[in-house]
């Protein structure tokens, strides 16, 4: 049986996030194009007209993507372009260990 908090983040994540990953998080490209929905719909701004993305889920959907994004380049390290996705992510929102940054760089 899943973990409690697992299950809860889990929940927590949007239907279509979990449509999608239901199928799998196998490999670079499926979870490349996740990270970039999630990344893109956590920075839809509250205000913008038929925006139903509470907050909280703003921030789940972006530390998702951040995940996926680098999972995406775990699974192909030798990929420049994935590479540069998660060191230009970085350097718009911090997130990464120095030494990974300065390795991606």
């Amino acid at each position: 049986m899943p973990h409690a908090s697992l299950a809860l983040a889990w929940q927590r994540l949007p239907l279509w996030l979990r449509i999608r990953l239901v199928h799998g998080s196998v490999g670079s490209v499926h979870r490349l194009r996740c990270a970039a929905d999630a990344i893109t719909r956590s920075q839809s701004p509250a205000t913008s007209p038929g925006c139903t993305t509470p907050p909280h889920e703003r921030e789940d959907l972006l530390r998702t993507g951040r995940e996926l994004l680098l999972a995406a380049w775990e699974d192909d390290p030798c990929n420049g372009q994935l590479a540069g996705q998660v060191l230009l992510l970085h350097q718009r929102l911090p997130s990464l260990h120095p030494a990974l940054a300065a390795l991606l760089a």
